[in-house]
């Protein structure tokens, strides 16, 4: 096994703690996991680790770095085992995962970028579908104490579709506590912000049931720039691209310095679907948002 390479302190937690202090933080978060199982890189504020059942993990050290950034180093030890208990919890291996009835309503979702992702799980002993381009739905489970993606050899007892179950974890965070902020950018140009804790995008999923009133005549623009926040801003007339300099702004500001970051991407909610919107880049480099062209016909044609 080849030792866990440290880096230098992400510029996100730059203004929390020290390169010092991070370090001390990686090697309290590699000693803790040492026998979880094999640590695969400690990067990008990340831990990449592979279980004994050989399953991939990713843990996200955002909340474990604001939570030492205002305690003593003495209590640091403590603060990472609660970080990390709840992926490794053993209370929910009293549940049996092959009884669909049994754990159906632990079923959630959680959108997670490609970019980041591919790297992380294997995709291939996962359930997952694809609404957001340049992301992926990843079926998992909410345990009271333990979160963690749902194995393709664990959904093969229960004897149902892709689509059946996908439609329960949908229902599931339905039921989630998300707020909805309605914010008027200029006189007729409303926004609203969803906020969560990790929910934020998958609640969009199911758009029309969950805040129908933030679709518009022509659908809605949709942005998901981190995994606690997501933007919906209902679409009447063509107008909304005079507002899109500042919304990107914006989503680049949280995607950088939020933790779980997803997408700076802008997409179109048209009848169920999320479309991304195309970018023109010119040979100086500079990219342009372009509009779908489906959106340009509706909206010539209505």
């Amino acid at each position: 096994m080849q030792p866990v390479k440290y880096e230098s302190v992400p510029a996100r937690f730059k203004q929390l703690i020290s390169q010092d202090e991070y370090l001390e933080i990686l090697e309290l978060c590699e000693d803790y996991l040492s026998d979880k199982g094999q640590i695969t890189s400690l990067e990008s504020g990340e831990v990449c680790l592979e279980d004994a059942f050989r399953r991939k993990i990713k843990i996200g050290l955002d909340n474990l770095i604001r939570a030492v950034s205002i305690e003593d180093n003495k209590n640091w030890r403590s603060l990472v085992e609660n970080h990390f208990g709840k992926f490794f919890d053993e209370s929910s291996d009293e549940v049996d995962i092959s009884d669909f009835n049994k754990i159906k309503d632990f079923l959630c979702l959680k959108v997670y970028p490609c970019n980041q992702l591919d790297q992380a799980l294997d995709l291939a002993n996962l359930i997952y579908r694809v609404d957001f381009e340049d992301t992926k739905t990843i079926l998992t489970f909410d345990f009271p104490s333990q979160f963690r993606s749902v194995q393709k050899s664990e959904f093969e007892h229960w004897g149902l579709s892709v689509d059946d179950v996908l439609a329960k974890a949908v229902q599931n965070v339905n039921k989630l506590e998300v707020r909805v902020i309605g914010l008027e950018m200029e006189p007729g140009c409303e926004i609203f912000t969803f906020l969560s804790g990790y929910y934020s995008v998958s609640y969009l999923l199911d758009l029309a049931n969950n805040a129908g009133n933030t679709i518009g005549k022509f659908g809605s623009i949709v942005n998901i720039p981190a995994r606690s926040l997501a933007f919906v801003q209902p679409l009447n007339d063509i107008d909304f691209i005079n507002t899109v300099g500042d919304i990107a702004e914006m989503v680049d500001n949280i995607y950088q310095h939020e933790p779980g970051p997803i997408s700076r991407n802008f997409y179109w909610y048209y009848k169920g679907v999320f479309k991304k919107f195309p970018l023109s880049i010119n040979n100086e480099g500079l990219a342009t948002l372009m509009v779908p062209i489906e959106l340009e016909l509706l909206v010539r044609n209505s």
